[in-house]
């Protein structure tokens, strides 16, 4: 009779558990593999066929001065978000606009405003714009005339004595799918994850007897020991101990699994296999 008939009660055993991951640790790699490959795949499509034609940005800096004498600490108010909304307001993107006129006249304010951005500013009077286009050339013209529009909204603005570009580079094409290997090693995380999960689902489910502890707590008789098919020397000693010790005067033995195989002491035994 089992002791305790709601198995999946019994709660975790740490070492059951081990040898019911060790016999299927290959589906947790597998799992992990699967992940990987999935998550590199999804982050590819993203990146190559979803993410539209491939972009080229202009990188510039400008010094900003600040009237701080007759306005005293007034870059206390400016940080890179403000600058940012700054770069896309009407006051300077007429002034933009204004250059492009004869220069690309087909500009319009709206894709400007999308292709101008602000980085992280580590100091309050540098500033290290971005213009981001599907077109090198377009891009490099933006950012010139952005050079015209911010010394003009300087002048024409409380605060500011002036913004001078201190550095205007070349247009260079962004890179693209260059996190792959983060997105397949987060998806090898969570298929592993995913995978002992499951694993530990079907731990609470299984009620095979893995140790002799599994079988003590099911059924009222106690347990000589564990015999291996390798006849590992170290269960036979303690089977032989425990045997020799829970023997002594009883005359009827069951045997489980294979009782043949199975060494007894030395006595008078009523044995019957189950």
């Amino acid at each position: 009779m089992r002791k305790n008939e709601k198995f999946w009660e019994e709660g975790m055993d740490g070492k059951r558990f081990a040898l019911c991951l060790l016999s299927r640790i290959w589906m947790v790699l597998l799992a992990a593999l699967a992940g990987g490959a999935l998550a590199a795949g999804i982050y590819l499509m993203c990146a190559l066929l979803l993410a539209g034609p491939a972009q080229y940005q202009v990188f510039s800096q400008y010094r900003i001065y600040f009237d701080s004498e007759k306005y005293g600490e007034i870059q206390d108010y400016y940080n890179a978000y403000t600058w940012g909304e700054i770069m896309k307001t009407d006051q300077v993107v007429d002034f933009v606009m204004e250059d492009l006129a004869g220069k690309q006249p087909e500009s319009t304010r709206e894709q400007i405003k999308e292709a101008v951005s602000v980085g992280a500013m580590n100091d309050i009077k540098i500033l290290p714009l971005y213009v981001t286009t599907s077109d090198p050339q377009l891009s490099e013209t933006i950012a010139r005339a952005y050079v015209y529009g911010l010394d003009r909204f300087a002048a024409s603005i409380e605060g500011l004595s002036g913004m001078d570009c201190w550095l205007l580079e070349p247009a260079v094409k962004l890179g693209r799918a260059e996190k792959i290997p983060n997105a397949a090693a987060l998806g090898c995380l969570l298929g592993a994850l995913a995978a002992l999960a499951v694993l530990a689902l079907y731990y609470c489910l299984d009620d095979s007897v893995y140790l002799e502890e599994d079988f003590s707590a099911r059924f009222p008789v106690p347990v000589l020991g564990t015999l291996t098919r390798k006849k590992d020397p170290a269960f036979l000693a303690e089977y032989e101990a425990n045997a020799a010790c829970l023997l002594k005067g009883k005359e009827n033995l069951w045997l489980v699994g294979d009782g043949g195989n199975i060494p007894l002491p030395e006595g008078n035994w009523q044995c019957a296999s189950w």
